[in-house]
């Protein structure tokens, strides 16, 4: 699925996760921005709650202290858990909800690339941010001043 995209860059929130180095504990909340849903998140592929985990303070992808939900079973990325992304104006995902911005690690195709996807982590949905059939870029050196101000 493609969503075009007429607005300008810096007017859109979004988000990065590709590349995205973890550690294995869970640290204090107050880390990073609090959770706009205190309910842990529940994977798609067990149905298990997830376990909350903050990103390494090395991450070089903008996501550096940022909480995330991960399922251990699954050994999967379930979702972020701040506000970064999150406009109601993002497409809805196949919940009915508001999806969640976010952006494509560097090594990832294309490199820094907008897309949506479920702010829940709870259904599938994807879809490339796009203008005039080309999906949307971050430029590099934009990618940390737009997370420091939760566009992205």
């Amino acid at each position: 699925m493609a969503v075009n995209y007429d607005c300008p860059l810096t007017t859109q929130r979004r988000s990065d996760i590709g590349g995205a180095k973890t550690t294995s504990e869970t640290r204090d909340a107050t880390l990073a921005p609090i959770a706009q849903n205190k309910r842990p998140k529940i994977c798609s592929g067990c149905h298990q709650p997830g376990q909350r985990r903050i990103t390494s303070w090395e991450n070089t992808n903008g996501n550096a202290g940022r909480p995330y939900y991960y399922c251990t079973p699954c050994a999967k990325f379930i979702t972020f858990d701040d506000k970064r992304g999150l406009c109601d104006s993002n497409p809805r995902c196949d919940c009915g909800q508001p999806s969640r911005a976010q952006v494509n690690g560097r090594n990832r195709r294309p490199p820094r690339g907008v897309h949506y996807v479920c702010k829940n982590g709870c259904c599938d949905f994807f879809a490339r941010a796009e203008k005039n059939g080309q999906q949307v870029a971050v430029a590099e050196d934009f990618i940390d001043r737009l997370a420091n101000l939760s566009i992205i």
